[in-house]
């Protein structure tokens, strides 16, 4: 009997959950990825191009995996930096893309090979502004629904401008404390892929994959994240 009430508070939850997404297209609740605020961040630095690939896990949205839900992506977030003279809003073209992973789940690395959600190309937009910090969005279309962690891939290709030190900077999380093998880069300034962590120029980049709890389709065994926990 107890059983049955918690299941059926769980689906009560997780419908209500969806009905919020659905009101709130092209946001998403649940935050995940590097959700720390930047702290600074290089003017310019993604004028040389970058590829960054984030670990993100929909356990970290509370309730909704035990509850049967799914996490389906809406938004990538970026923390940014106008530039002190930026008169006018600076496009930032991108392409967004989820990839599985590979190694030790203690350190788990992107697996190109294994990619879940093909990439799509979007245009991140920083407006002129007084305010010294902003969070900036793309909307995501598409996404899969997603019960395991991934790595979601952000390419921005090279895009030299005038003046790099005037143009806007994607915010980074400059601390002494830094998880490892949750973020990889490889930026044009520092060529080859490393951990955000290896220190030598690489700070984390505050990227932020944001999702919301769906009602699991019929389809859901034939998931990547069903099909991995089985055959794992």
């Amino acid at each position: 009997m107890h059983h049955a009430r918690r299941t059926l508070i769980a689906t009560l939850l997780v419908a209500a959950f969806a009905a919020t997404a659905r009101a709130q297209p092209g946001i998403g609740t649940c935050v995940m990825g590097e959700t720390r605020l930047a702290t600074g961040g290089l003017n310019g630095l993604w004028t040389f191009g970058l590829r960054v690939y984030q670990w993100f896990d929909p356990a970290t949205c509370g309730f909704c995996l035990a509850a049967d839900g799914a996490i389906v992506l809406r938004t990538v977030e970026l923390d940014v930096f106008p530039a002190s003279h930026q008169a006018s809003p600076v496009e930032i073209p991108a392409a967004i893309s989820v990839v599985g992973w590979k190694g030790l789940p203690s350190c788990p690395e992107p697996d190109d090979a294994n990619v879940i959600m093909p990439p799509q190309d979007v245009t991140f937009v920083v407006p002129a502004s007084p305010l010294t910090r902003l969070s900036i969005r793309v909307p995501i279309a598409g996404s899969p629904q997603f019960l395991l962690p991934a790595f979601l891939e952000l390419v921005i290709p090279p895009a030299p401008v005038a003046d790099a030190s005037q143009s806007p900077a994607v915010g980074e999380v400059v601390s002494l404390t830094c998880p490892s093998c949750r973020q990889y880069q490889d930026l044009g300034l520092l060529p080859g892929l490393a951990d955000a962590c290896s220190g030598g120029g690489h700070d984390p980049l505050t990227i932020r994959p944001r999702g919301d709890c769906v009602a699991v389709t019929a389809a859901r065994s034939a998931t990547w994240g069903r099909l991995k926990s089985i055959y794992r």
